[in-house]
């Protein structure tokens, strides 16, 4: 042990405060153990809470109000006109992701389980060492829900391409956005940022968009995205990336039936 270090002795370490860890941790202290848990990043609430669905969800939210006064003519309404304030956007936007990950850590609080921000890295059965806190945890039991990391493009290696997160972030408003995947974290953003005003192509390796979900459901967003992209390329293989003076030069194959 280093001179220096912290030691702390629990029943229960809890590695990760996203969903399945806050959880965990709650559910831990209320049957009366002791706890402590576990986060690398500054805020609780995981990657659904602070870069995915909840910033999505309030970003697609401000494209929707804009939608709705567009079609406000049908009911007899008119307007000048919508700007996007990309900066109040994305305070805005923090702000709901502050707000719903303060309110996890005051529940945490309440059942006065310490968290500790740091990277956790076993090194004995029952004992870690927190990386970025200088603190060591001996513990009885530990619950690991460290969650999942982004995949990376090796086509785009080099590039300074968007992950989702950063793409959430709302960097900026680009002309033209190319977004790889069709899931539902693919369609909210491309949807997003064709509200926002970019033109948006999507590229999917799969036959059809959002793979396992009811089929009926998808052919609808199809016709949507088909009436909100500029392109929608499935069954598509990004091969390559490159930067060109204009943007980007994106190379990709269509795969043949069969």
């Amino acid at each position: 042990m280093v001179v220096g270090e912290l030691v702390y002795d629990t029943e229960v370490v809890v590695l990760g405060g996203g969903p399945g860890g806050y959880t965990a941790a709650i559910r831990a202290a209320d049957l009366g153990f002791e706890v402590m848990l576990v986060e690398p990043r500054s805020r609780l609430g995981g990657v659904c809470l602070t870069e995915g669905c909840i910033p999505s969800k309030t970003l697609i939210h401000a494209v929707g109000l804009a939608e709705s006064l567009k079609q406000a003519g049908t009911f007899g309404l008119t307007y000048t006109g919508v700007e996007f304030d990309i900066h109040r956007l994305r305070t805005w936007i923090n702000s709901v992701v502050d707000s719903l990950s303060g309110g996890i850590s005051k529940l945490l609080e309440n059942r006065n389980i310490e968290i500790i921000q740091g990277r956790g890295r076993f090194t004995e059965e029952h004992k870690i060492y927190i990386e970025g806190a200088n603190t060591n945890i001996r513990f009885k039991h530990a619950v690991i829900a460290t969650g999942s990391r982004i995949n990376t493009l090796p086509a785009g290696i080099g590039l300074p391409l968007w992950t989702s997160a950063e793409a959430l972030s709302l960097p900026e408003i680009p002309g033209s956005l190319l977004v790889v995947g069709g899931g539902y974290i693919g369609l909210e953003i491309g949807q997003a940022y064709a509200g926002l005003g970019s033109r948006v192509s999507m590229v999917e390796f799969n036959e059809d968009l959002l793979q396992g979900a009811d089929r009926d459901l998808v052919r609808i967003v199809v016709q949507n995205c088909q009436k909100r992209f500029s392109a929608l390329h499935t069954r598509s293989k990004v091969l390559h990336m490159d930067a060109t003076e204009k943007g980007y030069a994106v190379a990709f194959e269509k795969m043949e039936n069969g």
